[in-house]
């Protein structure tokens, strides 16, 4: 596990995980489900871990409160053995952000409730076009995909914030 967690944290897990920062919890699953795929174990449980917890947020975040309570065991079941980090990826934080929110959904059933913040330290701000899902990245006031040319201006950017 020591090896494995001093890897750098693969293109689909990172991007599932920026997601999940975001709230976007569909994608946060879809980006996650491709990092578990093409990982073996012992790492595998890693993203599957991080998955689950994207699950139990999706869904609170459609008023499923048993289906999230559900499934937040077998999120802590792959995530314990990744304490306190692996690749970059504050475990810890995760899983306490996960119970806290568990817990007020169920004593306050909130409408809304935060997505987890600084999961991963020291990431800049990454885009992904909407055109082929790649990361795109910033050059001068442009963002560019280099996979397949499409381009923002940094002005079109507030559509997303």
């Amino acid at each position: 596990m020591t090896a494995f967690c001093a890897q750098p944290l693969p293109a689909a897990a990172r991007r599932g995980i920026l997601f999940l920062q975001q709230g976007k919890y569909f994608e946060a699953h879809e980006e996650l489900e491709a990092a578990w795929r093409a990982t073996d174990p012992p790492g595998r449980e890693l993203y599957q871990g991080i998955l689950q917890a994207a699950v139990v947020y999706l869904h609170l975040e459609r008023g499923n409160r048993d289906g999230a309570i559900k499934v937040y065991p077998r999120a802590l079941k792959h995530l314990q053995p990744w304490r306190p980090r692996c690749q970059g990826v504050d475990i810890e934080r995760l899983l306490t952000h996960l119970g806290q929110t568990l817990d007020s959904v169920a004593s306050a059933h909130p409408e809304t409730f935060a997505p987890p913040q600084g999961l991963i330290s020291g990431v800049r701000q990454s885009y992904f076009c909407d055109r082929c899902g790649h990361e795109m990245f910033a050059q001068n006031c442009k963002i560019l995909c280099a996979h397949c040319g499409y381009r923002l201006d940094c002005s079109d950017l507030t559509l997303y914030w």
